[in-house]
């Protein structure tokens, strides 16, 4: 189940020059990929794995990909994964939710859609 929507080019810059010659190089690296659709961000990018730490909601360090971070990154997006992460965190205080990981995201996305 989504949490997010994102639309943002893969725009990862060069890793690295080789020198090809004496006067000449290469650039490696570089993603450049248009997207014209918006892509989903799941919620489960928030959360550790249960058995490794239950009820943490890590919406800055999460799980993704160095392509999916080019859009993750923006200012946008990452205002509407903060939003997501405090809106899950306040229905963790409702009684019979017993964690982050088990929160009902059906759930969450209509609050989130009020």
């Amino acid at each position: 189940m989504w949490s997010s929507l994102a639309v943002h080019p893969a725009d990862s810059h060069h890793v690295q020059r080789v020198a090809i010659s004496a006067g000449s190089f290469v650039n490696e690296g570089r993603i450049w990929h248009i997207v014209t659709e918006p892509f989903e961000i799941p919620y489960r990018v928030l959360l550790p794995k249960e058995e490794e730490c239950d009820n943490l909601l890590v919406p800055v360090y999460s799980s993704l990909s160095h392509v999916t971070f080019c859009a993750y990154r923006l200012e946008s997006t990452w205002m509407q994964i903060e939003h997501i992460a405090g809106t899950a965190a306040l229905s963790l205080t409702t009684p019979g939710i017993p964690s982050a990981q088990r929160l009902d995201i059906d759930a969450l996305q209509h609050q989130l859609s009020e």
